[in-house]
């Protein structure tokens, strides 16, 4: 690619969950298997923290019960 040619794709599609920002409302997008229980498709977190590459997120839920887990932009949709 020459120096000064812009991307195919806007980089904002280029790389997944870079829409998605710490404090953030999200979504689950699957269901999650971890610590012993089941958190549904559509159960509602926030963006605790978002990893430095950009594709890994720790996401607070409360239902079931509380947990942190830590998941993938594909894992997550913005509300």
């Amino acid at each position: 690619m020459a120096i000064n040619a812009l991307p195919a794709v806007p980089p904002s599609e280029a790389r997944p969950g870079t829409g998605l920002v710490e404090y953030a409302a999200v979504v689950l997008a699957r269901d999650v298997l971890a610590f012993g229980g089941v958190y549904k498709s559509g159960t509602a977190g926030v963006i605790a923290h978002k990893h430095t590459d950009g594709i890994g997120y720790e996401v607070e839920v409360e239902t079931p019960r509380f947990a942190v887990l830590t998941l993938m932009a594909r894992d997550l949709i913005a509300v």
